[in-house]
């Protein structure tokens, strides 16, 4: 038997302090979606791995799957703390082995137990996890199981209350909420599973358990759902006038009066699945949207408070602080997210005003007014008063002669002096012709290729010349990265005896690669490969970037950033246009965040299907048509056969001499056949360089089962179509493909 539900990747040795949001936007994806056998899950909860019952694909109830596992979250506490911060204990807390007794006048027996994290011998705390005989597929009926199976022990204590705070409250010991089935549980300890039946449980069986009805109804708000989110509707800012940039202090008095006025029960009704409670002056939302649990999220104007995300009192405070929890961000990303994607501030606007308060000296790009001081007032031939127009300025000379005199341009020939002998080390033909000044690269090639490989040698190289290096993958996992730069070492070191990639990923070793191992992590410690996912978005990577610089020395750091691959980036959030739009606008973005950074980002790109028979040219990238004005190098790879000036792959001679196109199926053979040479004959062509020599070529020998790259001494010669096609005329009724 296998079933599906979600597993997270990372193991915990105990219950966090605070929620963490991260974990949450980790988990409820749809990379951490396992197919697994119920032992396989016992493993994981045994490991600390935390998990979702259901298959969730977002962090929210709306994005609920399916689910096949039932869970009781037996916490035997009110819910509630205590004037020390304390959570306030039921007096008779349910044992595992009642509970037991219990399940079994209802003909359940649980597939197996386990205590949680928190569990002590005065406090018992335990979860029963029940694996149904077949899927659930509606969301209504799987909150209605689980309903009623929390509900059998609830109902042990019915009629019961304790007071807290001057009001009775019944007392359960299970914790429920309005939206179980989106839940998230943490695993336990190596020796936390203490019961294993095996046994799966009917659906039918739980359909027939009784409905608890003992719950005391929450005061309901005085308009319904909908009339809440328009009474609390939040206004976006509108965009300034394109060109016209206010002072930063100003902006940043705004950031501060939005923050402070911003309607957040609204942003939270219309972005979480909980629903609004109104008590007082208060809004109570079921269940929390950071902990999930019930009655402990609540919103007073700006402000929330969640009172069970932490022991010490819960967390709260404005939007900023709600982002920071929910989506597990830090201080800068949440206050980014706020300005521009809640807000819809002017990105521009305030890189402007940031650069105009920090470098009052500096002039503005592209003659772009900074700031707008009070426009002049004039008369009209009416008489009626109004604001002189505003008129963007080209930069004059006298801003010019200020650049070079007074010192501007000697600091930017020191800043760029330091990159002069910063190269690329994989070919010498390649470092004749470029240095790595900051700027965004395009590198692409046809599928199969080699793209990534190449890139993953390029990080090697960079490494080892005491480079940073971020790379995002959005397609392969670690191991099949960290495994191509081993073999591709242990082959320059040994070419007689190494050992493939594969070799290497099916647990193969020798002494030499556990040498190499112990010298690559030495210098990995400097780089970083960050996995994605299909949803990863420009904005998700330009937030990690800059994350990662302010926690590594701020202005001073300058990672070379790698993403593999442009075509797997997901458009920006609630983007209308089609791919080649939205492809276009995250060049745009990753523009923006290199320049801004002053970084070196290399962007991979894939190939059109028809490149694979034409010669690299900025055609042939996919999906967008951006590369070609926005990135400062344009590289492509492509098999040495497909060079422009070889003739004879294009063009064939006829018996009476002349030349003619040669047929397309002949040439995909002559493609195929280069495909399975060993080594691969392939040509890295520059298209575009802003900072020196714009097309070059240099050609390599690729080893795919080394995953290998070695410049080709022999300059691409040995390619000679002598030994493609012989001295003979192709036949065109032949299938033969000559020997390369």
């Amino acid at each position: 038997m296998r079933i599906k539900l979600n597993i997270d990747t990372q193991e915990l040795q105990s219950k966090p302090a605070t929620f963490d949001g991260r974990l949450r936007n980790r988990l409820c994806s749809a990379d951490s979606i396992r197919e697994v056998t119920p032992e396989q899950l016992i493993q994981a909860v045994q490991r600390g791995r935390s998990f979702t019952p259901a298959v969730m694909t977002g962090t929210t109830g709306d994005t609920w799957q399916a689910q096949q596992v039932i869970c009781a979250d037996i916490d035997n506490d009110t819910g509630k703390k205590d004037a020390d911060g304390h959570k306030i204990r039921i007096t008779d807390p349910l044992t595992p082995d009642r509970a037991r007794e219990v399940m079994a006048q209802y003909g359940i027996d649980p597939y197996f137990m386990y205590y949680s994290f928190s569990n002590a011998a005065e406090w018992p705390k335990f979860r029963i996890v029940l694996i149904l005989d077949a899927p659930i597929t509606d969301p209504a009926t799987a909150n209605d199981l689980i309903a009623r199976f929390t509900g059998i022990f609830n109902a042990l204590y019915k009629g019961q209350t304790i007071e807290i705070n001057g009001k009775k409250r019944p007392i359960k010991c299970a914790d429920t909420t309005a939206s179980d089935n989106a839940r998230l549980y943490y695993g336990g300890k190596a020796d936390s599973v203490f019961y294993v039946s095996g046994q799966t449980t009917r659906t039918e069986l739980l359909q027939g358990l009784p409905v608890y009805d003992d719950e005391q109804p929450a005061e309901r708000a005085e308009t319904p759902a909908e009339a809440v989110k328009t009474q609390w509707e939040y206004k976006r800012t509108p965009a300034p006038q394109k060109g016209v940039y206010r002072p930063y202090n100003e902006l940043q008095a705004q950031f501060e009066a939005d923050k402070e006025s911003f309607n957040l029960a609204a942003y939270v009704e219309s972005t979480t699945s909980s629903r609004p409670v109104k008590r007082g002056r208060a809004l109570f939302f079921n269940p929390c949207p950071i902990c999930g649990h019930n009655d402990d999220f609540q919103v007073t104007g700006s402000v929330y408070h969640c009172h069970s995300a932490s022991p010490d009192g819960g967390t709260g405070g404005s939007i900023i602080d709600y982002l920071m929890n929910k989506d597990g961000l830090d201080m800068g990303a949440a206050c980014d997210k706020f300005k521009y994607d809640i807000m819809g501030y002017d990105r521009e606007e305030w890189r402007q005003a940031y650069i105009a308060d920090k470098y009052p000296d500096t002039p503005a790009e592209n003659g772009e007014k900074r700031q707008t001081d009070t426009p002049a007032v004039q008369n009209t031939q009416d008489g009626q008063n109004v604001q002189a127009a505003q008129v963007e300025q080209p930069i004059t000379a006298a801003d010019a002669s200020a650049y070079l005199s007074g010192g501007m341009f000697e600091k930017d020939i020191e800043y760029f002096k330091q990159y002069k002998d910063r190269k690329l080390g994989i070919h010498d033909d390649i470092d004749k012709y470029l240095t790595l000044y900051p700027g965004l690269a395009a590198l692409g090639g046809a599928s199969s290729l080699g793209k990534t490989t190449f890139a993953v040698n390029i990080i090697d190289k960079l490494l080892s010349k005491g480079e940073t290096v971020l790379y995002f993958s959005l397609e392969q996992l670690p191991i099949e990265i960290i495994t191509k730069s081993l073999a591709r070492k242990l082959y320059e070191k040994d070419p007689f005896t190494p050992l493939t990639n594969v070799d290497i990923k099916n647990g193969a070793t020798c002494e030499k690669l556990e040498q190499i191992k112990k010298e690559y992590a030495a210098e990995a410690t400097r780089y970083q490969i960050i996995k994605g996912s299909f949803r990863t978005t420009a904005a998700d990577i330009v937030q990690y970037v800059e994350t990662y610089r302010r926690e590594h020395g701020g202005e001073s750091c300058k990672p070379i950033v790698i993403i593999d691959y442009l075509q797997l980036i997901a458009p920006p959030y609630g983007f209308k246009g089609g791919i080649r739009e939205y492809t276009d606008e995250n060049i745009k973005t990753l523009k923006d965040m290199q320049s801004r950074n002053g970084l070196f980002v290399i962007m991979i790109s894939s190939f059109n299907r028809s490149s694979n028979l034409e010669p690299v040219s900025y055609e042939s990238f996919k999906e967008t048509s951006m590369i070609e004005f926005t990135c400062d190098y344009v590289w492509g790879l492509q098999l040495s056969i497909l060079d422009a000036e070889n003739d004879d792959f294009y063009t064939v001679t006829g018996t009476r001499g002349g030349r003619s196109q040669r047929p397309i199926d002949q040439q995909r053979k002559l493609v195929n056949a280069a495909q399975d040479e060993t080594p691969k004959k392939v040509e890295f062509v520059s298209l575009k360089s802003r900072n020196g020599k714009q097309f070059y070529k240099a050609f390599f020998d690729y080893y795919p089962q080394y995953d290998c790259y070695l410049e080709d001494k022999g300059k691409g010669k040995v390619k000679g179509f002598t030994q493609y096609f012989g001295a003979t005329p192709f036949d065109d009724d032949s299938d033969d493909i000559p020997t390369l």
